[in-house]
């Protein structure tokens, strides 16, 4: 992740390579940017007709848009959307293909042995986003499954903790399917 500091979420359409952008996409997030907190999300078009209503909307010329929400409320937005999944089998959100990054559990504080992570908005630890390939390779606790995880070492404030840190909790419907996912996305998936 880059992180870049910039003074409005416009100037993020010149932050970034372009040849990145297109070839697989990027998670990240940008710092100082008025109009403050909120998502946002770039699009790019090559098309010279919807090019044209692009900047017809105010938009700029392109081909790279910058599209921003000042708010970002998931517990809110949760409902509808398993509203949407369950009663019209309708996906607001659907992966391409494997994951290209993964959120990481990582010590909020000096960590000891014995102690027992609280996950999300807890106290214990916080989540940062790396490339899912570091993750695997490290074989790095994601934030999700953090809570009620008991480590079995000390992590220092600011590392990653890692699986080989903690004990999950028996029996949990989530390492199940995380542990589906990654055999799952072991061999390459041929449609």
């Amino acid at each position: 992740m880059y992180g870049h500091r910039c003074a409005h979420v416009r100037d993020t359409l010149t932050l970034y390579p372009m040849d990145e952008l297109l070839h697989c996409g990027l998670v990240d997030y940008i710092l100082g940017a008025e109009p403050h907190t909120g998502a946002f999300v770039l699009g790019y078009q090559e098309h010279a007709i919807r090019r044209e209503y692009m900047k017809y909307f105010k938009m700029g010329d392109g081909p790279l848009y910058a599209f921003y929400t000042p708010y970002h409320l998931p517990h809110l937005q949760i409902v509808p959307t398993i509203a949407r999944a369950v009663l019209f089998q309708d996906a607001t959100v659907a992966p391409q293909g494997e994951p290209v990054c993964e959120v990481l559990s990582v010590a909020k504080r000096d960590l000891v042995a014995g102690e027992v992570l609280d996950g999300i908005g807890g106290y214990t630890c916080y989540g940062t986003i790396d490339n899912a390939e570091v993750v695997r390779r490290d074989n790095l606790l994601p934030m999700g499954l953090s809570d009620g995880c008991r480590l079995t070492r000390d992590v220092a404030r600011d590392q990653p903790i890692g699986y080989d840190d903690v004990l999950l909790p028996p029996g949990r419907l989530a390492d199940r399917l995380r542990a589906e996912q990654a055999a799952h996305f072991a061999e390459p998936v041929h449609a």
